[in-house]
């Protein structure tokens, strides 16, 4: 019997069989259950978000999807610039863009320092 093919079962029984019906007293074969391997959205769910209810997402709902949440907004300009390096309205070089979210992300680490200093 064709064990890798269990749609081939049925065929598989008849010709051994014959086709005079006399192997319908037996249980038909069970096909084996096909295991489904994980995503990475399975496997990361963190990083994976249902947008299936938006016709189209943007930046600024990216960062409510992934509730990057930051008063200052240092974190959602970075991010910002990041993803959108290189083709924004401005013709920057994408290296220019880079080195803006880095003096962004900079600033923002400077912010925390001088928080923390204040608090102590």
């Amino acid at each position: 019997m064709s064990e890798d093919k269990p749609e081939y079962a049925r065929i598989d029984q008849i010709g051994q069989n014959g086709n005079d019906g006399e192997h319908y007293d037996q249980p038909a074969p069970k096909a084996k259950a096909r295991i489904r391997r994980p995503t990475l959205a399975d496997l990361y769910p963190a990083y994976h978000k249902d947008v299936r209810h938006l016709d189209t997402i943007d930046v600024y709902r990216i960062h409510a999807l992934y509730r990057v949440d930051d008063p200052s907004g240092c974190l959602q300009h970075a991010s910002k610039k990041i993803l959108l390096s290189g083709v924004r309205t401005g013709n920057k070089p994408k290296e220019k863009d880079i080195r803006e979210a880095r003096d962004t992300l900079t600033r923002w680490l400077e912010m925390q320092e001088e928080d923390k200093a204040r608090v102590l």
